[in-house]
């Protein structure tokens, strides 16, 4: 499969490429720093993104700490909480299938299991960007999650 991959050479994107890749797709990136990787260009039909587990949406199950934090998002996290808002009303809106994966907070760690639902936050509070790059990388050909957000994290 053609993928096509934003903020591919940070942190977690250069994880997510790597297991695209590991997995046969066709990878291309659109960058800042062109010297970092190549052009951008492609046709798509699916949308992988990730947003933040304090995004509430209709339907949730949070528990009481992630309630908090997600009212603490929506109060202090000014552009970044609008925009998140934003991308999932727009996501929601078209006609694409997309997932938004809702992550807690991101460690370097190793990889591992996850836990993952559409609505129930996880137990634990972190994800390794190496877990997280395997889930995206996986969701990519999976259609489980499509037009959700589900809330990923260490299990």
């Amino acid at each position: 499969m053609k993928v096509a991959v934003f903020g591919g050479t940070g942190r977690t994107g250069a994880l997510v490429v790597q297991e695209l890749l590991n997995d046969g797709h066709e990878v291309t990136m659109l960058v800042r720093d062109v010297a970092k990787a190549s052009a951008f260009g492609a046709h798509i039909s699916r949308y992988v993104g990730i947003s933040v587990a304090g995004l509430a949406l209709p339907g949730d199950s949070k528990r009481f700490r992630d309630k908090i934090i997600s009212w603490l998002l929506n109060r202090l996290g000014g552009e970044l909480a609008k925009d998140k808002i934003a991308e999932y009303e727009a996501w929601n809106r078209s006609g694409f299938d997309w997932t938004l994966v809702r992550v807690p907070r991101l460690t370097d760690g190793p990889m591992g299991d996850v836990d993952v639902d559409a609505h129930v936050s996880g137990r634990r509070t972190t994800l390794s960007r190496a877990s997280l790059a395997r889930f995206v990388a996986t969701a990519v050909g999976d259609d489980s999650y499509t037009r959700m957000a589900p809330f990923v994290s260490d299990r």
